[in-house]
């Protein structure tokens, strides 16, 4: 019994010394910054930077936000880049290898496997926003600073041009994010909406007729961002995601909500989707 006590006033005192010390955490140091952006308000930017960056080379720029609108995007156009945006603390926000879409990390980048890097053939259904080189997309930027990186994945150097720019959102159905602020979808008729930033959620009602002969048509622009539409009224009913798939017997106070089943987002040109609904198919 007499050892255990030693023992026991041996850790007390031990804790009650480490209690006695200050731990001083030192957070990583920022990132070398290489130049400046200032965000153009704009849906023609022109390029701020352009320079060479050698094979696996990474550099970090300061994105300035004086005028914010409803989207901040950085692009750098040039080939075999990765870009992020992060914040002026160097936490990642959104990363892109592809001018079509981008995502909160670079795992969820990968195609799937039976996804393929096609070009744009839906997108061309509707004129609409589009990137020409890897760009990521951030919602309510406010007047702030970020930090854009850019890497040359490849194994020689690449030129590349840098662009920062706010612009407004291309769906004209937001906001739209919730299920109380749901799109009144009134009748049969096409409608048109986009996920644009990450973690963009659409959502509708459908107010018309109900009709066993209704059928609710969803068509993804590019199947690559994994679009889904969901009816989320009632248990069991089907999630639709690529082309020719639908609802049959759509009913009144349905519910439907769009979002990206695989955590990625990107310009309307390419985050674009249709939804149709109809008496009949063809």
């Amino acid at each position: 019994m007499l050892r255990r006590s030693l023992r026991l006033a041996g850790l007390v005192a031990a804790l009650l010394a480490v209690a006695g010390c200050q731990i001083t955490i030192v957070p990583a140091p920022l990132p070398t910054v290489s130049g400046v952006l200032t965000a153009q308000t704009t849906l023609n930017p022109t390029a701020q930077i352009t320079g060479v960056l050698a094979p696996d080379e990474v550099r970090y720029y300061r994105v300035d936000v004086p005028n914010p609108s409803d989207l901040l995007y950085v692009e750098a156009v040039g080939s075999g880049l990765q870009v992020s945006l992060r914040t002026s603390g160097n936490s990642l926000l959104g990363v892109s290898t592809s001018p079509r879409y981008f995502a909160a990390s670079v795992g969820l980048l990968a195609l799937a496997a039976d996804e393929g890097d096609q070009a744009l053939e839906a997108a061309s259904l509707v004129t609409a926003f589009v990137c020409q080189g890897p760009c990521v997309a951030l919602r309510s930027p406010g007047i702030a600073s970020y930090l854009m990186r850019v890497e040359n994945l490849s194994g020689s150097s690449r030129n590349f041009s840098l662009f920062a720019y706010t612009i407004p959102v291309n769906d004209t159905f937001e906001p739209n994010g919730s299920r109380a602020s749901a799109t009144v979808l009134p009748s049969t008729g096409n409608y048109r909406g986009a996920i644009e930033w990450l973690g963009d959620e659409d959502w509708f009602v459908y107010t018309g007729p109900s009709s066993a002969n209704l059928f609710l048509v969803f068509t993804p622009f590019d199947v690559d961002l994994g679009l889904r539409l969901e009816v989320v009224d009632c248990a069991g009913c089907p999630v639709l995601g690529t082309p020719g798939q639908n609802v049959v017997g759509l009913l009144q106070g349905d519910v439907l909500r769009v979002r990206s089943a695989a955590g990625r987002a990107g310009p309307a040109g390419s985050s674009g989707y249709d939804i149709e609904i109809r008496i009949g198919l063809p």
